[in-house]
């Protein structure tokens, strides 16, 4: 039991710094200060597929910190603690499921995990706080939703394909 604690403490603490150096290192502006697509993204996404909703919460907010540095700090820190939510719970549903005998394709499970990284994890976050605290029409907060929604669902594929590497190599986040 504390071998396993260990190693997924040390697999978010690695996740987090690789997410904070991507997502200070490697942003394109899309409407400056306000929306950037980066790669950093995947990292709280496949924090939340392999360590779950705590998992994916923690590494989303060190990543979201990092970001915060850089565009105004609600929208990454809320984003990627989402990014992190979503398929922290997908996880839990689909783990749930099985543990009932109920099983899914991996094809639905793939589109599960997509839609929700890319609705909660980048569209909401940023329509909210857009219309919050950046006095946007609807409109314009629904056009910077879509930027992050798009900039998500890439970012949630990349890491299903890391996610299922990684469960293919070890064991050990097989649920």
């Amino acid at each position: 039991m504390q071998g396993a604690l260990a190693r997924k403490v040390a697999l978010a603490a690695t996740l987090a710094a690789i997410g904070a150096a991507l997502r200070y290192t490697s942003a394109i502006p899309i409407v400056p200060g306000v929306v950037e697509f980066t790669p950093s993204m995947a990292i709280p996404a496949l924090a939340g597929m392999l360590l779950g909703v705590s998992g994916g919460v923690t590494v989303g907010f060190a990543v979201g910190l990092s970001g915060a540095l850089r565009e105004f700090p609600p929208i990454p820190i809320v984003g990627n603690v989402m990014l992190g939510l979503g398929p922290g719970i997908v996880k839990e549903f689909l783990s749930r499921r099985r543990q009932t005998g109920l099983n899914s394709s991996k094809i639905l499970e793939w589109i599960l995990y997509i839609s929700v990284i890319s609705i909660v994890g980048g569209f909401l976050p940023t329509f909210a706080i857009t219309l919050m605290f950046l006095y946007s029409t609807p409109w314009g907060a629904a056009l910077l939703g879509s930027f992050d929604a798009a900039n998500a669902a890439l970012a949630g594929v990349a890491a299903l394909i890391v996610a299922e590497a990684a469960r293919g190599v070890t064991g050990f986040f097989t649920e």
